[in-house]
């Protein structure tokens, strides 16, 4: 009863967490347009911002020993508020019947197929870094932690400070180079023996996958 439980929160979660995600990029996309400028860097390091607190956070309740449970209820109760207050505020004047039909064409299926990889290395780490280094390096909670935090702090400076390069540099130039870092810091983070080490594959995981979502959805917006 507690496994299908869990499956069935998780996948309320999933579901809703999706439709989120999806609703806030729809609406970044349509606002870089209006704006005409380089802004789902920015939008998804200030995203990346609230998960640098969440694994801060996480950080200070494993190492006091807070349950999961009182987090997750302590975190409802700071975010239902702003999510609420945040969702009534209109932020494109572009309305979905103002939109044409989106044609599959072979360019958007390479698309999407490039940020479906993207989310999968971005998802590894996301919801399975910490969970590996405790369960198979034998790293403490707090040090899995503070590993899955210098992943997260990567991946927001680089989307925070790289909106020159994306104006600098294509995107496929971006995500080419991203796809080289993020390949060095998977292996040294699963391989390397050193703790310190780990850490430096953790910062070139978040580097080097930080431009993929911005940049596909930049063009997929256009």
């Amino acid at each position: 009863q507690t496994a299908w439980t869990f499956v069935g929160v998780s996948l309320a979660f999933g579901v809703t967490a999706g439709a989120w995600d999806a609703g806030m990029n729809i609406q970044g996309a349509a606002v870089a347009q209006d704006d005409r400028g380089h802004l789902m860097a920015r939008f998804h390091g200030f995203w990346s911002i609230g998960t640098v607190v969440g694994a801060g956070t996480g950080v200070a309740a494993a190492r006091g020993g807070v349950p999961v449970g009182a987090q997750c209820v302590v975190i409802a109760a700071v975010s239902l508020p702003l999510v609420v207050l945040g969702a009534r505020v209109p932020v494109s004047g572009k309305r979905p019947d103002d939109r044409q039909p989106v044609r599959t064409t072979r360019r958007l299926v390479m698309l999407g197929s490039l940020i479906l990889v993207g989310a999968f290395i971005e998802g590894a780490a996301n919801d399975w870094l910490a969970v590996f280094l405790a369960d198979e390096r034998g790293f403490s909670h707090s040090e899995a932690a503070v590993a899955y935090a210098v992943f997260v702090a990567a991946m927001t400076a680089g989307r925070l400070g790289g909106e020159r390069l994306y104006r600098q540099l294509s995107p496929d130039l971006l995500i080419r180079t991203g796809a080289a870092v993020v390949a060095v810091g998977v292996v040294i983070t699963v391989q390397a023996p050193a703790e310190a080490a780990v850490y430096t594959g953790a910062a070139a995981w978040g580097l080097g996958i930080c431009f993929v979502f911005p940049s596909v959805l930049a063009v997929g917006g256009a």
